[in-house]
């Protein structure tokens, strides 16, 4: 009997000390587990979490290369790829001189600006585009999902990024992060997407834009996403002969909100854009989002205007990475209101943080054409949580206690944005070659938003936020621009302006190829005041925010501006270390040719997409 209990004891100690063996196995499996790819979130999870516990998570995979991609496009679609190449590398035409602006009301240009592009075989270019990379995420992200998760774990799989959110559970967790194609995870929580509640035409001069010059926004494709599942109510009398396809969906809930946003884009009587095609998505979640883009677009378009968001954030958020990866890979302007206060404060709502989306802060316009009794709308949001990302809002549009036909009054910076939206719908339809611009139109928008409202003279005149001597440069903590409203108000005739007399730039520098500089001709007598405006895109896959050392990730890089004149002089200079624009204002003292510099402080992208205007 001895003998037994002393045989029972040792097996005992033994299976104790393989117990013990295969805990401390596990415990450095673990720790040869990449746990630098996981999020603080994810790794407490797997730490403490049973093996079948649930997890919903982001997973980032390794992007793919963009240069394979556009030759497959190439040998593909010979002909759209080559219109493709044409609109982005599209130079100015040689005969065009900017300076006098009474040739405002001039046409003589509108053939030069598109002679060389063809409208169709280009937007053309941009969908088969979309629909060869389109096939390279699908086989990345689809491969990744095959593997590991089952298809009831699915929550979305991106089609255009690469990302993919699903249901996993520890073990799963474990084994996707050790595979060489992911580069990060972190914790996903859904929730709601809700509206931006709230026709200003005249003080934005919209209805120039539309009825003088008859810019009305035809060959352009527009999304209309939509939170709360909104979407709008065709038989409204405005909408009536409108182009408007809806995804059709049972969640659909027919709304005023998406109704009034409708009509300021292609409204037959408000609509800023009225000949544009309209392509509208509701959604209720964040986790609807990223497919009710990527079905957007599938249908082509090339602009996205949001009026909702997820509130009461303020960051830069994973949306807003993934909306500034769509936005530069996909060739989509996106234009989304700031938000409105809620129980969390003005901040800034999601995606609106994206720093190559457009975000659009309200005012109100007291029913006049007159500027100077001007009011930024209390409720526009303008707060970031983190003060050294973008600065938002980047413009303002009249947003409240507008007035809609057939319906009532309302107010909101979900009806500004579709303003903003509307005008860059125009202009892509004035010059083809702008819908591929992205860049340029950011610029375009900033230089020509000239009026202001918080400005050191507080009057709305175009200029008075800046004063005189070295208040004419916008520098490091001198809020020239102010926060609140960003650059300024949409003015929707400047912008044309700009266009017409071809004082814009969009394109693609190298590391190696800054200072970047461009020259203008001012005609000091015409031009009392002159705006030059930077704007640049962040390049990123996803898994910048925390995994700054895997393929593709770059920090925002730091761009200058300054403006030299015919004499060698500085005479006005931008610097600011943060966000991802500059602007400059400054009274030419001579006639003669400007050279506008962009300098690269710091930046580790080898490319950089920039854009330039002048006003």
């Amino acid at each position: 009997m001895k003998r037994m209990m002393s045989l029972v004891l040792v097996l005992s100690f033994i299976l104790s000390l393989c117990t013990f063996a295969s805990a401390e196995a596990e415990r450095r499996n673990f720790e040869q587990v990449n746990c630098e790819k996981m999020s603080e979130e994810v790794l407490s999870f797997v730490e403490t979490a049973e093996d079948e516990d649930i997890l919903d998570v982001y997973v980032i995979v390794r992007d793919i290369d963009e240069d394979e991609v556009m030759e497959a496009f190439a040998v593909r679609y010979p002909d759209e790829y080559a219109e493709y190449m044409k609109a982005c590398e599209a130079d100015i035409p040689p005969e065009i001189i900017a300076g006098d602006r009474e040739k405002l009301e001039e046409e003589l240009l509108r053939d030069n600006l598109n002679k060389n592009i063809d409208g169709d075989l280009l937007q053309a270019g941009i969908e088969k585009k979309r629909e060869v990379f389109r096939e390279f995420y699908n086989e990345r992200n689809e491969g990744i999902l095959n593997k590991y998760i089952e298809d009831d774990q699915v929550i979305y799989c991106g089609h255009y990024a690469p990302m993919v959110i699903v249901h996993a559970r520890k073990q799963q967790i474990l084994e996707i992060v050790k595979d060489d194609l992911v580069v990060g995870i972190d914790q996903f929580v859904d929730c709601e997407m809700v509206s931006c509640l709230s026709t200003a035409y005249q003080t934005t001069k919209i209805a120039y834009l539309r009825d003088t010059c008859g810019n009305t926004g035809s060959t352009v494709k527009i999304g209309l996403l939509e939170g709360e599942y909104g979407v709008p109510i065709l038989a409204n009398p405005e909408l009536s002969s409108a182009s408007i396809a809806i995804y059709p969906a049972s969640t659909n809930v027919e709304n005023e909100h998406a109704t009034r946003t409708a009509t300021i884009l292609v409204g037959s009587y408000s609509g800023v854009a009225p000949a544009a095609n309209l392509y509208c998505r509701a959604i209720g979640l964040i986790s609807e989002y990223y497919e009710a883009v990527e079905y957007l677009l599938d249908q082509g378009v090339n602009i996205i205007n949001f009026s909702g968001g997820r509130t009461g954030i303020g960051i830069y958020s994973n949306e807003d990475r993934w909306t500034d990866h769509i936005a530069r890979q996909h060739d989509v302007h996106f234009v989304v209101s700031a938000g409105n206060e809620d129980e969390m404060g003005l901040h800034i709502v999601t995606p609106a943080m994206a720093y190559n989306a457009i975000t659009v802060g309200s005012y109100n316009t007291h029913y006049t054409a007159t500027d100077s009794d001007d009011e930024l709308s209390t409720f526009s949001n303008w707060i970031k949580s983190e003060t050294d990302k973008a600065e938002k809002p980047n413009l303002i549009a009249p947003g409240e206690s507008l007035y809609f036909p057939y319906v009532a009054t309302d107010s909101g910076t979900s009806y500004a944005a579709p303003m903003v939206a509307g005008t860059i719908a125009d202009l892509c339809s004035y010059n083809y070659a702008l819908k591929v611009k992205q860049t340029a139109i950011g610029a375009i928008m900033a230089a020509s938003s000239t009026l202001k409202i918080d400005g050191s003279l507080g009057t709305g005149y175009y200029g008075d936020s800046f004063a005189g001597g070295s208040g004419n440069y916008r520098v490091e903590n001198n809020p020239q621009i102010h926060q609140k409203e960003g650059a300024g108000k949409l003015n929707a005739k400047a912008s044309r302006y700009i266009v017409t007399t071809a004082q814009w730039w969009g394109t693609t520098v190298s590391a190696s190829s800054f200072p970047y500089t461009q020259t203008v001709y001012i005609d000091s007598s015409s031009n009392s005041l002159t705006r030059v405006a930077l704007f640049w895109l962040k390049r990123n896959s996803l898994s910048d925010h925390y995994l700054p050392i895997y393929y593709d990730d770059y920090d925002l890089s730091n761009l200058n501006l300054q403006i030299v004149g015919p004499n060698g002089n500085v005479v006005a200079s931008s610097t600011t270390s943060y966000s991802n624009y500059e602007i400059v204002q400054f009274v030419p003292a001579v006639t003669g040719n400007y050279t506008i510099k962009v300098i690269r402080v710091s930046g580790t992208s080898p490319l950089e997409n920039i854009g330039l205007a002048v006003y």
